[in-house]
């Protein structure tokens, strides 16, 4: 006999693909790497090998959401999730910090950077338990200052919650010698 808080066993068809499974695969599949939309799970180490430049427009992230997030009973905070949405922007830049130029394609000479300002639109309850799937996008640059979206996606494929930023990139003050 099961315990009160053990659930059943779900054995999904390996064939099917929920649309966040799907949308993870996509943006983790290896492809040609002649692709200007070329990106892959190991890209690091392929980066590291090959010492080209290289770069990603997009991350997916998935995200498995539990009751310790909630801001209601079974409903995730709308804090953590522009948190988890904010610090996967973040991990994209990283990734993409070669593509700090100006106009001209000159190197902006930044330190570090930071969100100037994001807007979390909320359009349906986020329940947990369940796993969501972040997707975060690279739009336009211009100079200093990066643009990006976001969205927040169910394992059913249902718009959660979308997002805007902007990042920018800032330099640390230099400190005097006395």
């Amino acid at each position: 006999m099961r315990g009160a808080l053990e659930q059943p066993a779900i054995r999904p068809d390996p064939h099917t693909l929920s649309p966040a499974q799907a949308e993870y695969r996509r943006c983790t599949t290896r492809r040609d790497p002649q692709d200007k939309n070329y990106h892959s799970s190991d890209d690091y180490a392929l980066q590291k090998t090959s010492q080209r430049p290289h770069t990603n427009d997009e991350a997916c992230v998935l995200v498995a959401l539990e009751h310790g997030i909630n801001g209601y009973p079974n409903v995730a905070h709308g804090g953590f999730l522009g948190f988890i949405v904010d610090e996967s922007m973040g991990t994209l830049l990283i990734c993409n910090k070669d593509r700090n130029k100006d106009e001209i394609g000159n190197p902006v000479d930044v330190d570090t950077l930071v969100t100037a300002s994001l807007k979390v639109i909320y359009l349906k309850a986020v329940m947990t338990p369940q796993i969501v799937l972040i997707t975060v996008k690279i739009g336009e640059i211009n100079g200093r200052k990066f643009y990006l979206t976001g969205s927040v996606t169910d394992g059913g494929g249902t718009l959660l919650a979308k997002a805007e930023a902007v990042w920018v990139g800032i330099k640390y003050p230099r400190t005097r010698k006395l």
